[in-house]
């Protein structure tokens, strides 16, 4: 196209669809490359690139993505939804794999559910996620734990119960959810029962 019209000059800019990554401008004229730019990416530049290009906002309560807790990359918030629980006397959720900071948003907190192992009980919470888990808790506000950095559930109030509703990290960022628990909770030598309800987000 630029060819089409040798005397102006054409820019194109681009961004893919995983946030920060393939990102770039370029400028032609008469049909040669005249300037490119092509940031790093998941760089801050590819995500301020990306943010203006895509039309993503980045704060606020419609925003769909968050800076993570490791401070290197963002995170999608608005899908999938996950499982709320309760534990420790707050709301938190529920995901069952293992996540690590760079894949929490930035102020909330995540322990690792460990299944059943000669060193730690069933069900048993902790910070380093090492060895068999059933899961990741992701919480607004820190777990109390003793010394050794190991929740084991032997009161019933410290329980993870799992509830019957689910949200998206976005709708929990933003939202308190004021669920009444199941009545079974995890708790060592038991099994947990989880009834799941409509999605409360479809996402993009």
């Amino acid at each position: 196209m630029s060819k089409l019209f040798p005397c102006i000059a054409l820019k194109h800019a681009w961004a893919d669809e995983v946030f920060g990554y393939n990102t770039g401008t370029r400028t032609l004229q008469n049909g040669k490359v005249m300037d490119e730019h092509l940031p790093k990416d998941y760089s801050d530049e590819a995500y301020r690139m990306a943010k203006d290009i895509l039309g993503i906002e980045l704060e606020g309560p419609n925003a769909t993505y968050a800076r993570s807790a490791a401070g290197t990359n963002y995170v999608y918030t608005d899908y999938p939804p996950h499982d709320i629980v309760t534990i420790a006397g707050q709301q938190a959720l529920f995901i069952e794999s293992r996540l690590h900071t760079e894949d929490i948003p930035e102020g909330l907190y995540h322990y690792h559910v460990h299944s059943s192992s000669p060193a730690l009980p069933f069900g048993a919470v902790s910070r380093s996620g090492s060895g068999d888990i059933l899961g990741t808790v992701i919480t607004k506000a820190p777990i109390g734990m003793s010394i050794t950095d190991i929740l084991a559930f032997t009161e019933k109030k410290d329980a993870l119960f799992f509830t019957a509703a689910q949200a998206t990290l976005k709708e929990y960022m933003n939202a308190d959810f004021q669920e009444k628990a199941l009545e079974k909770p995890i708790i060592p030598g038991k099994t947990n029962h989880k009834t799941k309800s409509k999605p409360t987000s479809q996402g993009r």
